[in-house]
């Protein structure tokens, strides 16, 4: 099958993920039970209809889960990993290496512009997002009649 919000290009799959309450369908050749797209469905909606970690908890999809003692649990599958970097589990992607190569680039120029800050004896801030600048509009009061329209 296809992910859920599986589209064309990665603009359509933002566009579908947005707007989920009117493209999220689960098929029918899924054979989920109720209770699983309950939970599908209550856990992908509007933040005040979610459920919250206890409900999810509580919920009839996870009733035979042992939340008191998870570690003690067999994972069905534990994936062989040589190094750090074993992606062996993951598809290969077109330019990923170009990507890298630009990752890498960026992270020397920042490195660069961390430098030159602190030489001129400016702190790093981690709450700093880099090239982002805010400007607070200028206030400015509203004439009584301009609210009409000048009338």
């Amino acid at each position: 099958g296809y992910p859920p919000f599986y589209a064309d290009t990665p603009m359509n799959t933002v566009k579908r993920i947005v707007n989920y309450q009117k493209t999220l369908r689960i098929p029918k050749e899924a054979n989920l039970s109720k209770s699983c797209k309950d939970v599908i469905f209550r856990l992908i909606c509007a933040p005040k209809k979610r459920l919250s970690f206890h409900q999810l908890k509580r919920h009839s999809w996870f009733k035979r889960v042992p939340w008191h003692n998870l570690q003690a649990m067999k994972p069905p599958w534990i994936p062989r990993i040589d190094r750090d970097d074993d992606t062996r589990y993951f598809e290969e992607v077109k330019n990923a290496d170009d990507a890298l190569i630009k990752t890498k680039v960026d992270k020397q120029e920042e490195q660069g512009h961390v430098a030159k800050m602190a030489s001129l004896g400016v702190a790093q801030d981690p709450n700093h997002f880099q090239g982002f600048t805010f400007e607070r509009p200028k206030k400015t009061k509203t004439n009584v009649n301009d609210l009409f329209g000048g009338q």
